[in-house]
């Protein structure tokens, strides 16, 4: 073999050499048209995952927050009053009741009276009163506040002692309350009854004091 057959060989296994170099490397680093390495694919998957659940997790609203929430909108506390003489009236109606605004206010409660009264020349009446109630508050301006309520009461009727009987009172009327700090306060209000009967324990107008306790 000459010499410049020697120099053409080596010259083509040298070219060789860096083609085959070259196919191994576009393989390894993944250039086009070339398989993806599994393990970056895996990598790559996991991160988006991960992005997409916290995505996820930012969007969705905290169940004990909401529960926290609505508990801080709740009340509770009520009315009471206590008279002697002729007429003995102690009432007692706790209540419970939620903020659906900061000035608009529904809620309901429970309702007991004893109420006794002597009649000139007549034997004494007196009767245990139950019921409940539904209600409605709107704040309109510092303290000043409107309200309607619904109230259904079993009570003995006085003509007849040995029967009972429901009451229905339509109240509605207005009134004050003072802060005490926090979501606590205390009211007095004044009502008037649309629906009064003579079975009706309450007299026209009916004031009321209680306070609010906020959960």
């Amino acid at each position: 073999m000459s010499f410049r057959s020697m120099k053409k060989a080596v010259l083509f296994l040298f070219l060789g050499l860096i083609s085959l170099v070259s196919f191994s490397q576009n393989r390894r680093f993944n250039m086009p048209n070339q398989a993806i390495d599994s393990t970056t694919q895996t990598g790559s998957d996991s991160l988006n995952k991960n992005q997409n659940q916290n995505k996820t997790t930012k969007n969705q609203p905290d169940k004990k927050q909401n529960k926290e929430g609505f508990w801080k909108r709740t009340f509770t506390g009520g009315g009471f009053g206590l008279s002697f003489g002729s007429i003995t009236n102690i009432n007692l109606s706790p209540q419970f009741g939620y903020r659906i605004t900061d000035n608009f206010w529904v809620g309901t409660g429970v309702t007991y009276i004893y109420y006794s009264e002597r009649y000139p020349g007549f034997q004494k009446f007196s009767t245990n009163i139950y019921g409940g109630r539904v209600f409605l508050r709107y704040l309109i301006w510092k303290g000043i506040f409107v309200h309607g309520e619904n109230e259904f009461l079993n009570l003995l009727r006085y003509d007849a002692p040995s029967s009972r009987t429901w009451v229905n009172s339509l109240m509605a009327g207005g009134g004050y309350q003072q802060s005490l700090g926090g979501n606590s306060s205390v009211y007095i209000m004044a009502l008037y009854n649309f629906t009064e009967s003579q079975y009706t324990p309450y007299i026209n107008p009916i004031v009321r004091f209680g306070f609010n306790i906020g959960l």
